[in-house]
């Protein structure tokens, strides 16, 4: 049968076990932890590299989507110039006034 002293050797054998796990225990803690830090860290980065990714990608197509009408407007621009500039009417004119000019001005039209 446990006397009084053996209980207390039991105890104070008990307390040290203790100590010694928990010490184990928060030194494997302090060194899990600076992995979940730098996981945790990384995640930020990869989180903020998405975001500027998405962002990018939103931009050009922004862009592309005005390229699209700016060249849409150009193309209405040249077919509409042709149309007027191209017709017998408009090249008879232009021919006249070519006649028109003074020899000093046909020399610049050749530059």
């Amino acid at each position: 049968m446990l006397t009084g002293v053996n209980v207390w050797v039991w105890v104070v054998i008990a307390a040290l076990v203790g100590v010694v796990v928990g010490w184990f225990l928060a030194n494997a803690l302090r060194r899990r932890n600076p992995s979940e830090q730098r996981l945790r860290q990384m995640q930020l980065v990869l989180d903020r590299f998405q975001g500027e990714v998405a962002q990018h990608f939103q931009e050009s197509g922004e862009l592309i989507t005005r390229l699209r009408a700016d060249v849409e407007s150009l193309y209405r621009h040249l077919e509409d110039g042709a149309s007027k500039l191209t017709t017998e009417d408009a090249v008879q004119a232009r021919l006249r006034q070519l006649e028109e000019l003074p020899p000093s001005a046909d020399a610049d039209l050749d530059h």
